[in-house]
């Protein structure tokens, strides 16, 4: 099992782009190493961390899954 985080540091040389899409494409990385059966999803929600800009809190969550929506993903 591979948990993708959310942490701006583990996601992009550039943290103050980081957004959903950003996980998306590490999500979509990881399913075509390992399978979809072995992601999962990490946020650190705990108040540590450089947050995606528009994924700060777990009301935000639905934005993954309109990412995962767009044309070309998966």
């Amino acid at each position: 099992m591979v948990h993708i985080l959310f942490h701006g540091l583990f996601l992009a040389d550039e943290v103050n782009n980081v957004k959903a899409g950003t996980i998306v494409d590490h999500i979509d990385y990881v399913v075509n190493l390992a399978g979809i059966d072995h992601v999962g999803l990490g946020s650190d929600f705990d108040g540590r961390g450089i947050m995606p800009i528009d994924l700060n809190n777990a009301s935000k969550f639905p934005k993954i899954t309109q990412e995962f929506k767009t044309p070309g993903v998966f």
